[in-house]
């Protein structure tokens, strides 16, 4: 992401995908995420100049005191769009798979918890729109309970060269994602004392 400023940049992926076939049972999505990010307070330039490291704050700025968050902390807004593909059944008679696409805004905290600023804890609340294509299905043909071949069936009764894929459509608003989240920024910053380590903007210009 930038080393100044308001914005931050980035994406994600949810990838749970539980089963358990003897009972029925799944948990499988894939949910790919783009988002950007406004954090209400921009980014200290002593940060963004590499000039800090938070083990030094005190002798860094003993003169006046003064001490610097970490980059890219504090509350923030973000945008967000997200699309992927999802297989959830409770039990041998409910049982749906789909795929789906949609969009909204997360309001959320960023909270450093160590004193170099590496580790980080996250408290956040998604608001959005998703729109899914999806079709229920169950364990066992529908049309003939009594014929147990031990396979998944679309919940179809009528003539199977009518039955076509993905007919049913749910639309939702409201949360979409509630989290507490635990991080480790492997993105940070240069530290000032150059003799205890190297600045990642001079090894650039170096190579």
């Amino acid at each position: 992401y930038p080393l100044r400023g308001h914005f931050t940049f980035g994406a994600s992926i949810d990838f749970p995908w539980w089963q358990d076939y003897w009972h029925q049972k799944y948990f499988q999505i894939r949910n790919y995420q783009l988002e950007a990010r406004y954090y209400l307070k921009a980014t200290d330039e002593s940060w963004a100049n590499g000039v800090y490291d938070a083990y030094r704050a005190h002798e860094a700025n003993g003169a006046n005191g003064q001490r610097h968050k970490p980059a890219f902390s504090g509350w923030y807004a973000q945008a967000y769009i997200h699309g992927g593909l999802f297989n959830i059944c409770f039990d041998a008679d409910r049982g749906w798979e789909g795929e789906g696409i949609g969009a909204g805004v997360r309001l959320g905290y960023v909270l450093p918890i160590s004193r170099n600023g590496h580790w980080r804890l996250e408290f956040g609340v998604q608001f959005g729109f998703f729109r899914c294509k999806y079709d229920p299905y169950q364990f066992e043909c529908p049309v003939d309970p009594t014929e147990q071949d031990h396979l998944y069936y679309y919940k179809w009764k009528l003539d199977a060269d009518l039955f076509q894929k993905r007919q049913y459509r749910y639309n939702w608003f409201g949360p979409t994602r509630i989290g507490v989240n635990l991080s480790y920024d492997l993105l940070y910053r240069p530290i000032k004392d150059k003799k205890r380590g190297a600045s990642l903007k001079n090894w650039e210009l170096n190579r």
